[in-house]
């Protein structure tokens, strides 16, 4: 029936059912996104734990076992951080508010915190003998890998404020700043001998979190049915093994290590969207979309706390003989920690999540305070400016 012919009272019921509609979309959306950060956050923890597993056990008895977790764990290592940061892409771009103000009193202030009390807490950890990088050599804090334990947050801090800062251009604008910022600050960073964050910042999170963030409403309709998601997942993938055979001549080791920018679209990009469209269909089953989501809200407090996991199962191990060599020793010192982690963080978030993984009110409340105080000069000046021009 055509609207013109509606009553009322059927119109009004038309709208109500529209803004129903709207708000489960919206609601879905922000679960399947959650459910995201959750399985990436996992992946993280999981490559962690493999790369101290090995290094204190070394390989296990079974050659192919070996072959598959590594090749397994370059595979899922190429979507799971990328992934990440799409995710939080799309977090910020579905903002209702000023994006700027809310990075310098909410993200900026929160960030700082957080890098400052655990970077506090890593170190006090690792003066007192506690080797937190089994991987690495002990110790591994220090004024070269300052940035590295927590480069992840790190990352977050620059991308926010590069979004806020290009959320009042235009998509055109926003799309060449992001690519001329990528290339002058893998520069900068490469002259200053930061490799391995230049390399994650810029070919992991730039690209994806910019890229969520931009073109948040396009990315998210490509996944909204099972039909597509089947065509894209089709696409990419041929699209995937035609660029791997052309460029690489079928060289699965030359695609993994090569470098730079074609990396991004031969690799990451690729593997990341059909990982996504893997997750999305996963997200149907509300038992599996729920436990997820709920570990993605738990994100951040799984980030910062496998470590002190990894490295606790792993002396444990470094010292005893539990892992006899066997695949299923193997696989208990490489999950152990993540499920170790994961039971803690569930049921301590609570009591810890106060004192631990939120800016105490004091300090929130000085550094809003001159921050708003920061903002507000350089919106008087933004506005003396525009009236000195239309004077």
């Amino acid at each position: 029936m055509s609207l013109l012919f509606l009553s009322n009272f059927d119109r009004i019921r038309l709208d109500i059912y529209n803004c129903v509609m709207r708000e489960i979309i919206k609601n879905q959306r922000i679960r399947w996104i959650d459910m995201l950060k959750g399985i990436t956050i996992l992946l993280v923890a999981i490559h962690h734990s493999i790369s101290a597993a090995y290094t204190i056990r070394g390989a296990s008895n079974s050659p192919m076992f070996d072959l598959l977790i590594v090749k397994v764990d370059i595979l899922l290592s190429a979507a799971s951080m990328p992934a990440f940061f799409l995710a939080g892409g799309f977090v910020m771009a579905s903002l209702n508010r000023n994006k700027v103000e809310w990075f310098l009193t909410k993200r900026l202030p929160f960030m700082i915190w957080i890098i400052f009390i655990w970077t506090c807490i890593s170190f006090f950890a690792e003066y007192l003998g506690f080797h937190l990088y089994v991987d690495k050599s002990y110790p591994y804090l220090s004024t070269d890998n300052f940035f590295t334990p927590y480069w992840f947050i790190y990352a977050l801090l620059l991308l926010s404020g590069l979004a806020a800062f290009v959320s009042r251009m235009g998509r055109v604008k926003q799309i060449i700043f992001t690519i001329l910022f990528s290339l002058c600050f893998f520069s900068y960073l490469e002259f200053v001998d930061y490799k391995n964050l230049a390399y994650n910042i810029c070919y992991k999170g730039i690209p994806f979190f910019m890229g969520g963030f931009i073109f948040k409403d396009q990315l998210i309709s490509l996944y909204r049915t099972k039909r597509l998601i089947i065509i894209l997942m089709v696409c990419i993938a041929t699209f995937a093994m035609v660029a791997y055979y052309i460029i690489f001549s079928a060289n699965y080791d030359s695609l993994i290590t090569s470098s730079g920018f074609t990396k991004v679209f031969f690799v990451f990009m690729p593997v990341t969207l059909i990982f996504i469209g893997i997750v999305k269909f996963m997200s149907y089953s509300n038992l599996i979309c729920n436990s997820f989501t709920y570990i993605g809200k738990l994100s951040l407090q799984i980030y910062l706390l496998h470590t002190f996991f990894v490295a606790f199962v792993a002396s444990i191990y470094k010292h005893s003989y539990f892992d006899d060599g066997s695949i299923s020793g193997k696989m208990v010192l490489i999950l152990s920690p993540i499920i170790l982690c994961v039971t803690f963080v569930l049921f301590s978030n609570s009591l810890l999540k106060p004192v631990l993984f939120s800016i105490p009110r004091s300090i929130e409340n000085l550094l809003i305070k001159n921050v708003r105080r920061m903002y507000v000069l350089v919106l008087r000046k933004e506005l003396s400016e525009k009236q000195s021009l239309n004077g």
